[in-house]
């Protein structure tokens, strides 16, 4: 019997930016070159130079003390706000305990080989939060932190690529 992640709506003003995680398109998920069982790997279908966006990590803000380990979510600590900023952002929907991969893309991808380097790495930024106005919550004011988990390339990357992170 397969347990399913159980998570609270968080009751925090931190925002993460959930639009698209695929925001400057090319993105596709396939099966892993990656020996072994890898399952599926995320591919950059256009060539990439050093340092260039390829997409946000998306999903649903847990609070860390909520989370139950789904194998995707990322941590999130942001310790420049005086605010509790610790939560995970998981991808997995708690209902169906599965990954929408064509939401999520970014999910897709691997850990690279031991011995090589991932061509990704992650940068958390920190956003106005008057510029998100019309997404915000009721509840939340132009003091809540807006924070987007992005993805950029750490080398200039080939069209066709299979693209590595290390988690």
């Amino acid at each position: 019997m397969s347990r399913r992640p159980q998570h609270s709506q968080p009751q925090s003003q931190i925002l993460l930016h959930e639009r698209r995680a695929d925001h400057r398109g090319g993105l596709e998920v396939r099966p892993s070159t990656l020996r072994g069982n890898a399952g599926r790997g995320l591919f950059s279908a256009r060539a990439l130079p050093r340092n260039a966006a390829i997409g946000c990590w998306t999903g649903s803000v847990v609070p860390i003390s909520d989370y139950v380990d789904d194998g995707f979510g990322i941590e999130v600590r942001y310790p420049e706000r005086s605010v509790d900023t610790a939560v995970v952002v998981t991808p997995m929907d708690a209902e169906s305990a599965t990954v929408d991969f064509a939401k999520h893309p970014l999910a897709a991808a691997n850990e690279p080989l031991e011995g090589t380097v991932a061509n990704m790495y992650v940068r958390i930024e920190e956003y106005d939060a008057t510029l998100f106005r019309a997404q915000l919550p009721p509840a939340c004011d132009a003091s809540a932190l807006c924070l987007v988990v992005g993805f950029y390339a750490a080398e200039d990357i080939s069209a066709g690529s299979e693209l590595f992170w290390n988690y």
